[in-house]
């Protein structure tokens, strides 16, 4: 049945994100701007990631219908670029790599980009060809894609960035048969609001060789994630704060995944085994022959991915440090450190959790969940600290709680003296079989 269904939607930014310009005169990589100077969301990048989440969700067959099977037919909606709604704030991230032998940062690996904070808004418009069974479904999948699970976009998803969801939504279904239905599509009149029902399927099903893990930690010393760009530090003299998004403090995705390929690193090579296992695991970039990453060279993609997270139940407290000479015992002049790390608060029983890390693995493999379970056992237990100053014993956790979602068996437990027998066996088959894989890479 000729017609349109016109889809409406406001979408927020749930995380930090980075669409690149190509340019870096501000930063390394900078946001891209359209011509007032506003960022906004390509349709290209949008539609691209949709249809990969049609695929991953189980809707092959509605998605190649509407994106054009093979390029053999011409895609039926049309997608416009998102356009910013309200007010932004971009921000500077500072990325750098360390040398996991020396826990020093790689000479001439520090890097910085733009980011499009978490909060903003931007407008969706989409219209779609038809009016039948179809087309309802494509709609109503697209809405329960973005309201449930949400999309990553943009760089460093792995990382926990370029998460949007829908704020609000609405549908315009225009029938063409219908002579006000083609009035209200000559004059772009879209503001009829009307109810969508479709015969097909539009529930996600989880894909079966995915890994899930939620874990709790608590802060069991103090914690500090520094953050360079802050304009606190220049007002009040402060060298190094910890690193906030919108005003509030979180623990970044790359700061956990650089902790976990680290120690990932040192467990692979005392089992004797490929050290393919982390590039297919943790994705890479390509590198020159002394290890450093080659400008402009190919990104080899990640299977993990490990989301932003806010920290409750903290308080920001200055620390002044000073630097001794080892020879005379006195301080050496003008090497004075100001910072202000966060210390957990002790009041009560619900700031014993002070954040969540949250882990995803596509295309997970047994010997995947394995090399996991002995990461966050080394984090629970205090041996893996994050952030900076591990030296002066910065960035201990404590393991809280742990819930492991894979192939449809859920594991969860406060300690590990509260799982049951067949538990034990099953999770201590995952870690033999890191220790006996046999992989390619």
């Amino acid at each position: 049945m000729p017609g349109r269904i016109i889809v409406t939607a406001k979408i927020m930014c749930k995380s930090p994100l980075r669409i690149g310009s190509g340019e870096n005169e501000n930063t390394d990589a900078d946001i891209i701007l359209n011509s007032k100077n506003e960022p906004f969301i390509p349709a290209t990048a949008f539609t691209g990631v949709l249809y990969r989440e049609f695929l991953r969700y189980g809707h092959r067959d509605i998605a190649d219908k509407f994106w054009g099977a093979n390029n053999e037919e011409q895609s039926k909606f049309i997608c416009e670029d998102l356009t910013l709604t309200g007010s932004s704030k971009i921000s500077i991230r500072d990325n750098t790599a360390i040398d996991n032998k020396t826990g020093r940062t790689l000479t001439g690996a520090k890097f910085d980009g733009e980011v499009i904070e978490p909060g903003s808004f931007f407008r969706l418009h989409m219209e779609i060809e038809g009016v039948d069974d179809e087309a309802k479904a494509f709609a109503l999948i697209s809405k329960t894609i973005l309201s449930e699970k949400g999309i990553a976009l943009g760089a460093k998803t792995a990382n926990g960035f370029g998460k949007i969801f829908i704020d609000s939504i609405s549908f315009c279904k225009l029938d063409f048969s219908k002579k006000e239905d083609i009035i209200l599509w000559l004059t772009s009149d879209f503001s009829r609001k009307d109810n969508l029902t479709s015969k097909s399927v539009v529930s996600l099903k989880q894909p079966v060789n995915e890994l899930f893990i939620h874990a709790d930690f608590g802060i069991k010393t103090s914690l500090l994630i520094k953050n360079y760009y802050d304009p606190f530090l220049n007002e009040n003299d402060i060298d190094s704060v910890h690193l906030k998004s919108n005003n509030t403090n979180i623990l970044s995705g790359s700061s956990v995944k650089g902790a976990l390929r680290g120690r990932s690193e040192r467990i692979i090579h005392t089992l004797g085994l490929e050290p393919g296992i982390l590039t297919d695991l943790f994705g890479d970039v390509e590198k020159d022959k002394n290890g450093k990453p080659k400008k402009n060279g190919k990104a080899l993609p990640a299977r993990l991915f490990i989301d932003e997270t806010f920290i409750s139940g903290v308080s920001e407290e200055v620390q002044h440090r000073i630097k001794i000479d080892r020879f005379s015992g006195g301080t050496i002049e003008g090497a004075l450190f100001d910072s202000i790390p966060l210390f957990p608060k002790r009041t009560d029983a619900t700031h014993d959790v002070n954040f969540r890390i949250t882990i995803r693995v596509e295309k997970a493999k047994d010997d995947d969940l394995g090399l996991l379970l002995l990461l966050l056992k080394d984090l629970g237990t205090g041996d893996l600290p994050l952030g900076g100053e591990k030296n002066i014993g910065r960035g201990v956790l404590s393991g809280k709680k742990i819930k492991i979602d894979y192939k449809g068996r859920t594991f969860q437990f406060n300690t590990p003296e509260e799982l049951e027998g067949e538990q034990i066996k099953v999770l201590d088959t995952y870690v033999k079989s890191l220790i006996n894989n046999k992989r390619k890479y």
